[in-house]
């Protein structure tokens, strides 16, 4: 699914608006952002100015060592600026000898000054501007910190060796994906899918690795979710698809199935009808519970894929379950039987390309919405409000009609109602005037129809899905003229 992550926070980056409070020292949070227009607009104003001056940030052909290594150690600094960064960037592979030498600094290999999720290790933003070289140089340190005691040093350092790849990465990369840290796991195989994006895998350590990750698929942990299987296949295609298709993993007491099957699908990859429903049958009595109920959807997905002739049947049924989850795989399912695998992203993409103004009624709707509700589910009314998706409120209210969201539609009106009988203004500075000028009282009506909105057991997700398959030609290349409820 494609990010609709519009907070205020996200418009300037957490890490960006943290970094300037440090920096300027007067700026403030999200309440300060809501509550005084005037900052959203001061720190937009500011980031664009630094914006500008990066876009236009140049570094000498001729920089002396001495200065290249004066900008490495300001990575040192809590919170490094952006271009100290960015002219390490723009220096290439003339700054790789001062970062590599910046591995063996006992300097780098201290830990956060402060608890702050947004700062970072020194070490991890040297190991970040090192990514693209993915040097072999870097390997015997980065070996030498998987031994570390601190398990923050062992996950970024499990990260590089997998991106690097090169044969000598084989013994280290092995010991991170047995890691007893969940975390450190994780990020091997984020590194080995990264290596082999970029290229820089060579072949013997991919072969040794992909027996390493076999073991991750029936390993139950929020580390790899996914992550075992999407990597093999991107290893080796051929060789993954018996492995995770075969009677050891693909189980019904497999609690890692779910992701089996995810990994399957997104690949486009079939599994045998019969195989499926075995394992569908085995499944049904249990998957009420987690993590059970994502291999039943996931399961049912796959079904629909298969062109089975009892396929839509089946999937129908599983839309009236109790298990939210199920339903929306079910509704999902739906639509790729209808021919529209993703109404959401294809919405998406229609923005890109002729803007929200030239869609039909039908994808703003579903467009609205979504952005509508990821906001208020990350931030709450108020972030949707202050941000500039706040500008299709209507079409959102109106989309939620559309789809038959009743319980929705009440919430959502009443939090437009404290904006008066016009609602939210469609203009984004006088609607974050308005929002700013909301009395206590206000405030505290949308702090409870926020919780009123998370608590919510109308399946919207579903809905909408329902939605799009009844107007299916909409989310097609060509779409059509009728609009059905």
């Amino acid at each position: 699914m494609i990010p609709v992550l519009f907070a205020v926070l996200a418009v300037v980056g957490v890490g960006m608006l943290y970094w300037m409070n440090r920096r300027h020292g007067s700026l403030g949070g999200f309440r300060d952002w809501v509550k005084n227009s005037a900052y959203g607009e001061a720190v937009e104003a500011a980031f664009a100015k630094e914006d500008k001056e990066l876009e236009q940030l140049t570094v000498p052909a001729d920089m002396p060592g001495k200065d290249i290594q004066a900008l490495v150690e300001r990575l040192l600094e809590v919170e490094t600026d952006r271009f100290t960064t960015r002219r390490l960037q723009l220096l290439g592979d003339r700054a790789v000898p001062a970062l590599l030498a910046a591995l063996n600094d006992p300097r780098f290999l201290r830990d956060k000054k402060t608890d702050s999720w947004v700062e970072r290790l020194p070490l991890e933003k040297v190991l970040d501007l090192l990514e693209p070289f993915a040097p072999p140089e870097a390997v015997p340190s980065l070996a030498l910190l998987m031994k570390n005691k601190d398990a923050k040093f062992r996950k970024i350092a499990a990260l590089a060796l997998g991106n690097i790849g090169s044969n000598a990465c084989i013994e280290p990369v092995t010991a991170a994906l047995a890691d007893e840290d969940d975390y450190v796991r994780s990020y091997a195989l984020m590194g080995i899918q990264r290596g082999l994006k970029a290229g820089h895998s060579m072949p013997r350590f991919l072969e040794a690795i992909f027996e390493r990750i076999v073991p991750l698929l029936e390993r139950s942990d929020s580390s790899v979710d996914g992550g075992a299987p999407v990597t093999l296949l991107q290893i080796d295609r051929a060789k993954a698809i018996p492995v995770l298709g075969g009677d050891r993993y693909f189980t019904a007491e497999n609690r890692e199935l779910h992701c089996i099957l995810k990994a399957l699908n997104e690949a486009a990859i079939s599994i045998p009808v019969e195989k499926l429903k075995t394992v569908m049958e085995a499944l049904q009595p249990k998957a009420k519970d987690y993590p059970f109920d994502c291999s039943y959807g996931e399961a049912l997905i796959a079904l629909a894929r298969s062109g089975d002739t009892s396929a839509e049947k089946v999937i129908r049924a599983a839309l009236q379950v109790e298990n939210e989850r199920i339903s929306e795989d079910a509704a999902k399912a739906l639509c790729l039987i209808n021919g529209i695998p993703n109404p959401k992203k294809f919405v998406y993409g229609r923005v890109q390309e002729v803007g929200f103004a030239g869609l039909t009624q039908p994808q703003q709707a579903i467009y609205a919405i979504s952005i509508l509700d990821g906001e208020v589910r990350n931030g709450g009314f108020s972030q949707y409000f202050v941000n500039s998706s706040g500008n299709q409120a209507s079409e959102a209210l109106r989309g939620l009609e559309l789809v038959g969201a009743k319980q929705t539609l009440g919430i959502v009106r009443q939090a437009f109602q404290q904006f008066g009988p016009n609602g939210p203004p469609r203009d984004r500075q006088q609607r974050a005037r308005q929002l700013a000028a909301l009395t206590k009282a206000q405030d505290a009506a949308l702090d409870r129809l926020n919780s009123e909105y998370y608590k919510s057991e109308e399946r919207l997700e579903v809905k909408m899905l329902l939605f799009a398959i009844a107007n299916k030609d909409h989310f097609r290349t060509q779409p059509g003229p009728q609009v059905q409820p």
